[in-house]
């Protein structure tokens, strides 16, 4: 079942999903995709319908049981300061 919820994430809201399980904000994921805060709220919104979860925590919960939570290996420019 995770693996199919997990299937139907796109490339960009395994990212998003990923940092949210690292802690990141909104503003911090916008600033290190390089991109809006309102795109960012908009993968959110997606994966959180796509998962089945109601909040960040469920999703950021849901991506660390699935070994999610890594750093991504494609930022231009390289990481965001942590």
């Amino acid at each position: 079942m995770a693996a199919v919820r997990l299937g139907s994430l796109s490339c960009r809201e395994r990212e998003v999903l990923g940092l949210l399980a690292r802690g990141w904000s909104t503003r911090r994921i916008a600033d290190g995709m390089q991109v809006a805060e309102c795109t960012v709220r908009s993968h959110v919104y997606s994966l959180l319908g796509k998962l089945d979860v109601h909040s960040r925590l469920e999703a950021a919960a849901f991506a660390l049981e699935q070994g999610l939570a890594l750093r991504p290996h494609s930022w231009p420019g390289g990481l965001p300061a942590s």
